[in-house]
């Protein structure tokens, strides 16, 4: 009797284990929706969004990752500002409307057709609004203009697992990933006068999906509710609205 009831004993103690195991693994691997969005709340813009333990191995270094990832928005914008009239010595520092040389122009009418010819000049007249328009109707304008693109993978477009578009590539194509838009979006905003430190690309999970995303928030102030720019809609919520997605870490450059 005495044996049964120890044998019963370690079989619920090795059920229960397994049960805590179960979930663990489960936790590790199941993307939790946040409660109240306070996890995009950063200190201050220069730093990273805490990552999500549950989804993110232990040994990431997020800011090793921020100053790469920030080196690589750089080099986009490198690759199309050389051809931008207003481009100076301070131009990457400094709020001024995209103004492209019309060679430049004249080469993505040829390549791409007239159609792009005219986005291009479009969102040009746009970066020129960044005096005449409030803070959230900027964002509201920029949004809207870049989701009206195509999605279309990276592999699909360019034949690469990677490539971030500059904004001119996004907008000649007419089509790009959710790294695009998001690059797009920022440097338009930056253009339009929107300071970058109140940008954060920044990437997350998509809870449905369970997959990696990339969105643009706009922090008023550091430790503000951010809203959330992305191209699966053209409404702008704050984060604390968005529960279908879970800040991994952000960037700018």
């Amino acid at each position: 009797m005495i044996r049964t009831v120890r044998l019963r004993t370690l079989t619920l103690i090795v059920f229960a284990m397994a049960l805590l195991l179960h979930v663990g693994t489960a936790d590790a691997l199941t993307l939790t929706k946040p409660s109240k969005g306070l996890q995009w709340v950063i200190r201050t813009l220069s730093d990273n969004i805490l990552p999500n333990r549950n989804m993110t191995p232990p040994s990431y270094n997020f800011k090793r990752l921020e100053e790469y990832q920030s080196a690589q928005l750089s080099e986009v914008f490198v690759r199309w500002n050389k051809y931008n009239v207003s481009n100076g010595i301070l131009s990457d520092k400094l709020a001024s409307p995209v103004e492209l040389d019309e060679q430049y122009l004249s080469g993505i009418e040829d390549q791409y057709g007239a159609d792009a010819r005219e986005r291009i000049e479009r969102w040009q007249a746009m970066t020129s609004l960044k005096d005449k328009l409030r803070i959230k109707r900027k964002l509201s304008i920029v949004n809207n203009f870049f989701n009206k693109s195509a999605f279309k993978s990276d592999i699909e477009q360019w034949g690469k697992e990677d490539y971030w578009a500059s904004p001119v590539e996004l907008l000649s194509t007419n089509s790009g990933d959710c790294e695009d838009y998001s690059i797009a979006k920022y440097f338009t905003l930056k253009a339009m006068g929107v300071p970058a430190e109140n940008l954060r690309i920044t990437y997350v999970k998509t809870v449905k999906l369970n997959q990696a995303h990339m969105v643009l928030a706009y922090y008023p102030k550091p430790n503000s509710e951010p809203l959330i720019l992305d191209n699966m809609t053209d409404k702008i919520l704050p984060a604390s609205r968005r529960t279908d997605l879970v800040p991994v870490y952000s960037f700018n450059g």
